[in-house]
């Protein structure tokens, strides 16, 4: 059970994205079926795999991680259950063979589980005459999450690629983790689980957004700029750290108890971090694709 000072809106609307997550990862590939099967040179018969292995994952994970959450708690599983959502998207997201595809279906049908946690967690946070509205709510969105995921397909696969299917949710999923580590901190931070699993997903995350902000870097500007894009980058970084380092030293400094930072001080410090992820997100993605950024470096070279 989750403390009781957590915030229910905050609760809601992590239990929202990740429910919209799964919901369009369930409808998203079905249209792009042909399209993988082409590039991957299988039959119609071998890529149905990529629907019947998630919805048999998520039949059986569902229930499984269901008790596991009424046993061990619901916040704990559920923060497992998206991790192991992630892992499944990033390998398909990678994949370029049919058996790694499947598999990385396979973990995301572990995704299933997130609608019975999200309802336990509900009961649990909300006052009583607010659950029924959530629940009706979280329904409403695992909906609307399917539709998008049948109406986005045709413009990813034509502007992009299949593979972008997955990155996209990625990306949401990343959102939800991103952002819970240091929310996470904010709203419980009494047990020694709470702390490790946080600081996990910190690691996980920060790993993650330096690769990538690497990659995005190398894929986007032409390679005459390759040098000072990326010091640059290693530039802002270290600025960034610096500045954060000092905002949340002053804010220790402001809440102080016989010269000790007190919890009060932590839990705003940890909110500011979370709003700032939720900014680095946003500014994720406004970055240029990589047709895009091909286009841009092609007039460089001719200017």
């Amino acid at each position: 059970m989750l403390p009781r000072r957590t915030r229910p809106t905050l609760v809601l609307a992590f239990l929202a994205l990740a429910g919209v997550v799964f919901a369009m990862l369930q409808s998203l590939v079905a249209p792009a079926l042909p399209v993988i099967a082409g590039e991957l040179s299988v039959s119609t018969a071998d890529i149905s795999w990529l629907v019947t292995a998630y919805l048999l994952a998520a039949a059986i994970a569902t229930p499984v991680a269901g008790r596991l959450g009424d046993m061990f708690g619901r916040h704990r599983v559920l923060l497992i259950v998206l991790g192991v959502l992630a892992v499944g998207t990033l390998v398909a997201a990678l994949a370029e063979t049919l058996a790694v595809l499947v598999t990385g279906r396979v973990l995301q049908g572990a995704g299933g589980a997130i609608l019975p946690l999200a309802f336990g967690i509900v009961r649990d946070t909300l006052p009583p005459k607010r659950v029924g509205i959530a629940v009706g709510l979280l329904s409403a969105l695992l909906g609307t999450g399917g539709g998008l995921g049948t109406v986005l397909a045709g413009p990813i696969v034509a502007t992009l690629n299949w593979h972008w299917l997955f990155w996209f949710p990625l990306i949401l999923i990343a959102l939800a983790m991103a952002t819970s580590s240091f929310a996470l901190l904010a709203v419980a931070h009494d047990a020694a689980w709470h702390i490790l699993t946080a600081v996990t997903l910190m690691g996980i995350g920060i790993g993650l957004a330096s690769a990538a902000m690497t990659n995005a870097i190398l894929a986007t500007v032409p390679p005459s700029q390759t040098s000072v894009a990326t010091s640059i980058n290693t530039l802002a970084r270290t600025i960034g750290g610096s500045i954060g380092t000092a905002v949340l030293a002053a804010v220790l400094s402001a809440n102080t108890s016989q010269g000790i930072p007190t919890e009060a001080g932590f839990t705003v410090s940890f909110w500011i971090c979370s709003g700032v992820l939720v900014l680095a997100v946003l500014a994720a993605l406004a970055l240029p694709t990589r047709r895009g950024s091909s286009t841009a470096g092609r007039r460089g070279g001719t200017s």
